[in-house]
């Protein structure tokens, strides 16, 4: 159903913006073990600790992480602005529906997609497209499951009449059988 899967969409998206609960900042097992070590030792450029003497002090041998990568900067898109018109009809069977009722561009998708530029507004394009070819799939797939359990569902009741006229014909056998 195209508004379960418009529901979807914005649930997926709203836990996507809304903030991360439970999550805290942790420091590193290295960085925590660096700042215990102090100046007991001295650090060399690999990130080991060692003593004066060359016998290894009290701390374990700590390499340091690899430097972190830098987050993309992430769209934020106001999806309350959605809930106002709803973009796709509910209803395609009611006839004349499309035309009561035009298909229309929320402003913040307007902007959105106007603010792209136009290798970012192709690649998206090439992503919609992409994922409007995986629900035509499942779609083509999902109706000829239908399809078959049409088929399947003719076949057990063609199976079914045979049975409960067996069950008739025994149960007739069963009374002259008591009857004699």
């Amino acid at each position: 159903n195209m508004a379960d899967f418009a529901d979807e969409l914005l649930k997926t998206a709203a836990d996507q913006k809304g903030p991360k609960r439970g999550k805290k900042k942790v420091k590193s097992r290295a960085i925590v073990v660096l700042e215990q070590s102090g100046s007991g030792g001295s650090s060399s450029p690999g990130g080991v600790s060692s003593s004066q003497g060359g016998a290894p002090m009290g701390s374990p041998v700590v390499r340091q992480p690899p430097p972190k990568r830098q987050r993309e900067e992430e769209i934020v898109i106001d999806f309350e602005a959605f809930k106002k018109p709803f973009l796709l009809p509910r209803v395609f069977s009611d006839e004349g529906f499309l035309e009561k009722h035009s298909p229309m561009v929320a402003d913040v998708e307007r902007f959105i997609v106007l603010d792209m530029g136009q290798a970012a507004r192709q690649d998206q394009l090439v992503q919609d497209i992409a994922d409007v070819m995986r629900l035509l799939e499942t779609t083509l797939v999902l109706n000829d499951e239908q399809g078959s359990s049409t088929r399947d569902l003719e076949k057990l009741k063609a199976q079914n009449e045979k049975l409960e006229a067996e069950v008739l014909k025994l149960d007739g056998e069963a009374i002259d059988l008591r009857g004699k």
